[in-house]
């Protein structure tokens, strides 16, 4: 289900209105992403496996962040609140909570509570 939704998120994202907002910076960050995918994907170890897909995420993440930085009222924060606790209910669900297993939803609540915590402030300076 995930991944059907950040694919009609990917096909929205490449309308012509929102590739205003598209930096070269960008395509470096998708180009360094796109890279270290077979890294990942040949790494014997499932901790570094689940470090270099974490590193990825978080690449992947900055040009979204920079943008709603400049907008903070181009994203919905509640995508992201809901994200974040949908990770913190899987990590709670874990039957093995180690480094490996919770790190990269970890990473993931994370990241949106920094990036809901970025929206909200941007607003209320821009307001």
């Amino acid at each position: 289900m995930t991944a059907a939704a950040s694919f009609a998120f990917a096909v929205v994202g490449l309308t012509a209105s929102s590739r205003a907002y598209i930096r070269k910076s960008d395509w470096l960050f998708f180009i360094s992403s796109v890279a270290a995918i077979p890294v990942w994907f040949f790494t014997g170890n499932p901790l570094w496996s689940v470090i270099i897909i974490t590193v990825i995420d978080a690449a992947a993440f900055v040009p979204t962040f920079r943008k709603a930085y400049a907008n903070p009222e181009t994203e919905n924060g509640y995508t992201y609140t809901l994200s974040g606790i949908k990770f913190i209910v899987g990590i709670i669900a874990l039957e093995s909570l180690t480094l490996t297993t919770a790190l990269y939803p970890a990473s993931l609540v994370l990241a949106n509570l920094v990036f809901v915590l970025m929206l909200l402030w941007r607003r209320q300076v821009r307001s």
